[in-house]
């Protein structure tokens, strides 16, 4: 071959290399417990499928910059999962924002819903030790439930629904149900809630508070994650992501930026900072804590 015709086509090569762009890291979506899979980004679509435990499948965008759906690739085609309800593994607001392809709402509000009778606590885990975050009023309150605990028997899922095996002789099941509460995660007891709709169906939330630090110490501002969170290295929406913080964690902040826009936290021994729009504050004061700039 010519030098000169070889040189062209090496130079070509590198131009080509330099026009295209870097392609976003892989963000990878992990199912731990069996997750409903909708036509679009939220709970009024309808259920094209599920992922069961342990199932890993590509991320390949995002419903918008709150990272709360993320689209999937599912059965050769695109479907879309809560965030709150898997494990993220990559930075998800590397993902472009897209729209549903030929999604499909369902007619009318299909989510199971649970009517609480009067001064039933609410607690911020599934469990009667829990620290109380609010109590039912008088006349009870109707919440949409996001997902439930683990069942145990004699409580048992089959023949389309929820099935009590003891006949009525247990008076405590052990099942929890998580709900939406002022826009954040908490949990009742489905001893005492009426439920509407088909509890078998929800996704089996992991108890990801008690695990990584269950309740705050008391006196601290402390926070709830209100889904899969970046903990970033320093205080800048483009710093490093150095951790993923999943849905429903608590956490202790310990310094704020200077317009209180992010809070340091430590998480598994990593100490970063998150946004305060992706968390709900549990007790104290965000304008107590301390100014640091990072």
């Amino acid at each position: 071959m010519p030098i000169r015709r070889f040189f062209w086509i090496f130079a070509g090569l590198c131009a080509l290399m330099i026009a295209v762009p870097a392609l976003a890291a892989d963000v990878t979506v992990r199912a731990y417990t069996q997750t409903r899979v909708r036509s679009g980004p939220g709970t009024t679509y309808s259920v094209i499928g599920h992922l069961p435990p342990g199932a890993e499948v590509t991320a390949t965008g995002r419903a918008d910059t709150s990272n709360a759906w993320l689209r999937i690739v599912f059965e050769n085609s695109e479907g879309w999962v809560a965030a709150s309800v898997v494990t993220i593994v990559g930075d998800p607001t590397q993902l472009p924002v897209v729209t549903p392809a030929n999604a499909v709402s369902t007619v009318g509000n299909t989510d199971v819903t649970a009517t609480v009778g009067a001064a039933v606590n609410i607690r911020l885990e599934p469990r009667t030790s829990a620290r109380v975050v609010g109590t039912t009023g008088e006349s009870g309150a109707t919440f949409d439930v996001t997902g439930r605990s683990a069942l145990r028997y004699p409580l048992v899922c089959g023949r389309g629904g929820l099935i009590d095996l003891s006949s009525g002789e247990v008076e405590e099941s052990g099942l929890w149900l998580q709900i939406n509460y002022d826009g954040r995660p908490a949990w009742v007891s489905y001893d005492y809630a009426t439920v509407s709709g088909d509890v078998c169906a929800l996704d089996e939330i992991t108890d990801t508070a008690a695990s990584t630090g269950a309740s705050a110490p008391s006196g601290f501002v402390s926070v709830v994650t209100l889904n899969n969170v970046n903990l970033r290295a320093s205080n800048y929406a483009s710093a490093e992501v150095i951790a993923v913080i999943p849905y429903n964690v608590v956490l202790v902040a310990e310094a704020r930026n200077s317009d209180s826009s992010r809070i340091r936290v430590t998480y598994n021994d990593e100490t970063g900072w998150i946004a305060v729009g992706q968390v709900s504050l549990i007790s104290g004061s965000i304008d107590d804590l301390p100014v640091e700039e990072e």
